[in-house]
């Protein structure tokens, strides 16, 4: 727990635009691998030609690589992939989502519910950084 002296998890929803290249997609994937959870948000308005299960297989690729060996759930939306990570989550967690099209969506659902921003100084904190 974060009041131990331990960081807070942090949980992740990983997710872009179809016309970033396979290179692109792989390290995304590896980086977002480093976190404490992860799911694939479907960008299903965003894919610009690109076949969607291809792209989540490439994102799948670099999180393992990353050394993140749960099974990585494919969420359809960007809020719904947030709600999932938030309920399996306990205070001090940090939930994130890589969010265009559903941003106002995602602003007024944590507004509704009660959640509130944090400076850079707090996330540090709870990240360990």
């Amino acid at each position: 727990a974060p009041g131990r002296g331990r960081r807070g998890k942090v949980r992740l929803a990983v997710g872009t635009a179809g016309d970033r290249t396979d290179e692109i997609l792989h390290n995304l994937g590896e980086l977002a691998g480093t976190a404490d959870d992860v799911v694939i948000s479907e960008k299903r308005h965003y894919l610009r030609g690109r076949d969607l299960d291809e792209m989540n297989a490439i994102l799948r690729e670099g999180i393992a690589e990353a050394g993140y060996t749960r099974e990585v759930a494919t969420i359809d939306t960007e809020l719904s992939a947030l709600q999932a990570l938030l309920a399996r989550s306990r205070r001090g967690a940090v939930a994130a989502v890589m969010s265009h099209v559903a941003r106002p969506d995602i602003f007024a659902w944590l507004e509704e519910e009660g959640f509130r921003s944090v400076d850079l100084d707090r996330l540090r904190t709870m990240v360990g950084a």
